[in-house]
């Protein structure tokens, strides 16, 4: 996300790196969608269990890998269909 970001900054202007950036975190977020989640406890030999993680939701996860390209990338037209592309492939991908 933050390659990105720099891609698409004036000083950079660098529209083709931003969409391959785009690219990659939808291939990310797609393998996450079709692992097994992880447990959320941890015990220990006996069965106690000593840690609670907290799982962080997949629409956390979109939000955290585009809502800043979404609004920095809005004046060059690729940025926003790409990632409309892009969400479109995932809500048809992932069950």
């Amino acid at each position: 996300m933050d390659i990105a970001l720099k891609a698409i900054s004036p000083a950079v202007n660098d529209p083709t790196t931003a969409l391959t950036c785009i690219d990659q975190l939808g291939r990310i977020l797609m393998r996450a969608s079709m692992r097994e989640p992880p447990t959320t406890t941890l015990r220990d030999p006996d069965g106690c269990v000593r840690v609670t993680l907290r799982r962080t939701s997949f629409p956390r996860m979109l939000d955290v890998a585009f809502s800043q390209i979404r609004h920095y990338g809005k004046a060059d037209v690729a940025v926003p269909l790409r990632l409309m592309r892009l969400l479109s492939e995932l809500a048809a991908a992932i069950p």
